[in-house]
């Protein structure tokens, strides 16, 4: 921990299951005049909030620093009225956290003579919605500060995007800008965060109704989580470090709805040891689709000599009547890598230079043209099926992944829309079955691993069949994906 003259003082801590990591080691920040006033349950707390852990406070269990996992089960857990100033707490680091360890509730499952019996029986249903929100809790939410590689190619192909790479062939001259001298400590430590903002405002142009915001601490800034996700099984929690947004926003604090442009910043020895792509295309995500109108630019750099820029825009290359959209990725990097990027911030809102930038950078598009795009791609494969367009009861039919589908569930709903919820008859009991169908479709879901296309795609079949066909997929689904997992969970 650090000494007691700081401003606030670390708690590094690791969640798992009991058998496994979920995600890296975290790490909250105290005042320390709270430090020497909170308890284990203060810290519960904290932690479920900052982890958006949906269990509840008796479900975590916190284990001295230094306890191994595997060796927990013959320890005991810290008293919830332990100080936070406890010789077992005090002195966490990155190489010795505390533990945390995350013990969900298992679900029990009827028997029954036959698979369809099992799938059709109620007390399933309740047995596959806490399966459900045990996944959910387990690896259904991003930490966008350790995203990895996997999760971002995940959410990639769930969105149906590529990532490609820029050209900037037209580049103006420009006056050498000095890159940034980071100061002594982190990265995100009051005086860095105080030397950097200088170092920005007095740096780049932004036009005069924009401004810079410093939203480091603003650790919900980009969650899209409960009733926002951008895709099925994929919720996003955390913040970026820097904003432009219009002044206005800036100055009533009203930024995450309104964000234009997000700079996530590291220091240097930070760039070269590891990549931080991830988080900030998981950054990108979030902002875009928390400002659906807006086309949003993410910026990755040590302020110095390194600087990535990621924008969405149509694929140039593509002569289709209706190219794909796809993820712009620009690397700048040596000596001209500032003023290079100091250009192009200073031009996001410039519509006169457009040929002096990279190719399709002022033809950024906002979430919303992903939605479209989606939207359209999906009717495409409809036609190529089948054209059941002016089907009655095909319009009025709920979509496969609710009975009323929302933007925070599909990412080819219309996020700038009102977000709905499934209706209460959805949620299993004495309802019809085509709802039912679509109850379970919903849970099952959730199940389905993102990378796994063909299982995927055998609940996308619900769209495209007649109703009376529905409820045998999901039967097929559940006895070939699920109840084979259930009785090994049961065994064990």
């Amino acid at each position: 921990m650090a000494s007691n003259n700081e401003e606030y003082q670390r708690i590094f801590y690791q969640v798992c299951d009991g058998e496994k990591n979920l995600g890296s080691i975290q790490r909250v920040k105290l005042a320390y005049d709270d430090l020497i006033r909170s308890d284990v349950a203060d810290l519960v707390d904290l932690i479920r909030e900052q982890e958006q852990l949906p269990c509840r406070p008796r479900d975590l269990c916190i284990y001295a620093r230094g306890t191994a996992m595997e060796n927990y089960k013959t320890e005991q857990p810290l008293k919830i009225s332990t100080s936070l100033n406890d010789s077992k707490i005090q002195g966490t680091s990155e190489d010795d956290p505390l533990l945390v360890v995350l013990s969900a509730p298992t679900p029990s499952f009827p028997t029954a003579n036959n698979t369809i019996d099992l799938v059709n029986d109620d007390e399933l249903q309740q047995g596959l919605r806490l399966m459900a929100q045990n996944a959910l809790a387990r690896n259904a939410t991003i930490s966008i500060s350790n995203a990895t590689t996997e999760k971002m190619t995940s959410l990639l192909e769930m969105m149906g995007l590529s990532l490609k790479g820029a050209t900037w062939k037209s580049k103006p001259p420009l006056k050498p800008v000095c890159g940034f001298d980071w100061p002594e400590g982190d990265e995100d430590s009051d005086g860095s965060r105080r030397e950097y903002m200088r170092y920005l405002q007095a740096t780049l142009q932004v036009p005069q109704n924009y401004a810079l915001a410093d939203v480091q601490q603003q650790r919900s800034l980009l969650n899209l989580d409960g009733d926002h996700c951008i895709a099925n099984g994929f919720r996003l929690r955390g913040t970026t470090d820097v904003v432009i947004a219009k002044s206005e926003h800036v100055e009533n604090k009203a930024i995450k709805n309104n964000i234009e442009a997000l700079l996530e910043l590291k220091k240097q020895t930070q760039i070269s040891k590891k990549d931080h792509t991830p988080q900030t295309i998981c950054e990108h995500f979030a902002a875009s689709y928390l400002n659906p109108k807006l086309p949003v630019v993410s910026v990755l750099t040590d302020l110095s000599e390194n600087w990535t820029f990621f924008w969405f825009a149509f694929d140039d290359d593509d002569t289709d009547d209706d190219p794909d959209l796809v993820l712009y990725k620009l690397c700048l990097g040596g000596k001209k890598a500032a003023a290079n990027a100091k250009y192009l911030l200073d031009s996001l809102f410039d519509t006169t230079v457009d040929n002096n930038l990279p190719n399709t950078f002022a033809k950024r598009q906002p979430f919303r043209a992903i939605h479209d795009f989606l939207t359209r791609r999906k009717k495409r494969r409809r036609e190529f099926d089948g054209d059941y367009s002016n089907s009655e009861d095909r319009n009025s039919k709920p979509p496969p992944r609710g009975a009323d589908r929302s933007p925070v569930n599909d990412p080819s709903a219309d996020p700038s829309a009102t977000s709905g919820r499934p209706s209460e008859n959805n949620e299993g009991g004495n309802c019809s079955g085509r709802e039912r169908s679509m109850s379970m479709a919903d849970s099952l879901s959730l199940f389905a691993p993102p990378a796994s296309r063909d299982v995927g795609n055998e609940l996308d079949l619900l769209d495209m069949v007649d109703e009376s066909e529905q409820y045998e997929i999901v039967r097929s689904f559940a006895a070939k994906h699920i109840v084979p997992y259930m009785y090994s969970s049961s065994e064990a």
